[in-house]
């Protein structure tokens, strides 16, 4: 998170949102694997699994949105694992690689977080009403896979987001702060 002088704009990612807001991490360790092989890994069965999607799917859509919430302007912004468009309206994907310990457990709530927040771009960048959000979790240790879908309108989603960025208000304020004393 930091403060941009030229845009007045308090800038982060969709995941650093998620996380100071939520307080959320990974469930594992990793198994002994290094966080770099780990990273691979996950990238690669993120490839392979949208080049297994049909139709009018697309991966690693950029998204993001810039909101005023109090005095600070805030622009979040990050990728969606895929965005599809189909006869009912738009499907918004996130893709989460785990092994067995945690495929077991329900989705972290930083995780829907995330793809609530690409839900809500969408709906901003699109003016749409609604979206479907898809949860993909897949089990690293023997490839299988559980989807989740779930339908949310768009003030759901605004709800959401701008809750996300009252839970971090008072860190870019004492951010904002800080910055402009050490201005000239």
């Amino acid at each position: 998170m930091q403060y941009n002088l030229d845009r007045a704009s308090i800038e982060l990612s969709v995941r650093e949102l998620c996380a100071r807001a939520l307080g959320g991490g990974d469930l594992e360790y990793g198994g002994g694997r290094s966080l770099a092989a780990r990273g691979r890994i996950g990238a690669d069965v993120h490839r392979r699994l949208q080049a297994e999607r049909t139709g009018r799917y697309h991966p690693e859509v950029a998204l993001s949105c810039s909101c005023k919430l109090g005095e600070l302007t805030y622009t979040v912004s990050g990728r969606a694992d895929g965005v599809e468009q189909d006869d009912e309206g738009f499907i918004v994907e996130e893709i989460k690689t785990m092994h067995s310990r945690a495929f077991s457990f329900a989705v972290p709530d930083v995780y829907r977080a995330q793809l609530r927040c690409y839900g809500y771009f969408l709906c901003v960048a699109r003016e749409l009403p609604g979206v479907r959000l898809r949860m993909v979790c897949v089990n690293l240790d023997d490839d299988r896979t559980r989807e989740q879908t779930e339908y949310l309108s768009r003030e759901q989603l605004q709800q959401h987001f701008y809750g996300l960025l009252g839970a971090i208000e008072r860190w870019a304020e004492l951010l904002y702060c800080h910055t402009a004393q050490e201005l000239p």
